[in-house]
């Protein structure tokens, strides 16, 4: 009882530091960025990030790019991080199906990645999807909740999707989500375009 009420306190704790962190970081200044740098970059960082902890991870990533979109006006780091517990999540879903497969011993199972750039409704919009666990309809609605995860005790504490979904609506934007469980999970995060007249 002990051990699980240290292991749910410290899960908090990484929460809490983690909001702390995200509101400071909001403070900081936003600046004039390129989106499909932004995800690439981060894409990059996140499969490092992912690879220590997990060596023997394979992912393959397809890139669908679209060149020369208009520009955001974001607080990078902010954002940033929204993409990397986006990806995060993403390699951790995989991952699972990965082992699911081989403990069941079912058919061989890829990991893929998609990141894609483009624009719709005069948006700036960045998709992710994996093509691993899904999400169960059952709890697609309150994975934006606060302190909502379906990870295990010391796995879950990321920023959290209910944090990620405040960060783009101070941006002015939206992070939507589809899912099908065992099938795959896709966010979209859509950001107004910068213009200098505001």
């Amino acid at each position: 009882m002990l051990q699980k009420i240290n292991e749910h306190g410290k899960r908090a704790d990484g929460i809490v530091d983690n909001m702390l962190m995200s509101k400071r970081n909001s403070a900081h200044k936003k600046v004039v960025a390129d989106v499909n740098h932004l995800l690439i970059e981060n894409v990059e960082l996140a499969f490092q990030s992912i690879k220590t902890k997990m060596p023997d991870f394979e992912c393959e990533i397809e890139k669908r790019i679209t060149p020369k979109l208009p520009e955001v006006f974001v607080n990078k780091l902010s954002v940033g991080r929204v993409i990397v517990n986006l990806l995060n999540n993403a390699f951790y879903a995989m991952n699972e199906k990965y082992l699911q497969n081989i403990k069941h011993k079912k058919e061989i199972y890829k990991p893929v990645l998609q990141v894609s750039s483009f624009i719709k409704d005069d948006k700036v919009c960045l998709k992710i999807k994996d093509n691993g666990t899904g999400i169960p309809d059952s709890i697609q609605k309150k994975i934006f909740d606060p302190f909502f995860t379906t990870k295990p005790s010391g796995e879950g504490t990321g920023l959290g999707l209910g944090i990620c979904m405040e960060i783009v609506k101070v941006h002015g934007g939206t992070l939507t989500v589809k899912s099908e469980e065992n099938n795959f999970t896709q966010f979209i995060i859509s950001l107004p375009a910068y213009s200098e007249k505001g």
